[in-house]
């Protein structure tokens, strides 16, 4: 489903700001300006909590959070990330190898 905006300022167009010589002419409709449109390209239905760290990150971060004495969090399963059977063994090792702070640079064995 796309909605059509209208009112919008060329800033962030290079060609349409080009054109712009008035400032009347800044937003759309014409004869000149910019028009946007939002499309939702959102998966339906149940979608895995990809970009949740894993398990070890997530209970340090619990740990600080109540050693800073902030308020108590209601936590939802899974509250961690988990294996989507996406990433081999290698992968994960160079993700851990990251987290530790190696790179290309030092470790040259995480290039690929």
């Amino acid at each position: 489903m796309g909605v059509e905006l209208t009112g919008r300022v060329p800033l962030l167009d290079p060609s349409a700001y080009s054109l712009i010589s008035k400032p009347e002419e800044r937003s759309y409709p014409p004869p000149h300006g910019c028009s946007g449109i939002l499309i939702d390209a959102t998966r339906k239905g149940p979608y895995p909590p990809v970009g949740l760290p894993k398990k070890p990150f997530m209970e340090k971060a619990l740990e600080i959070w109540q050693q800073e004495g902030l308020p108590p969090l209601a936590l939802k399963n899974p509250w961690y990330g988990y294996p989507l059977g996406l990433w081999s063994a290698e992968d994960d090792e160079m993700a851990e190898a990251v987290a530790r702070g190696e790179t290309a640079a030092t470790e040259p064995k995480l290039t690929r």
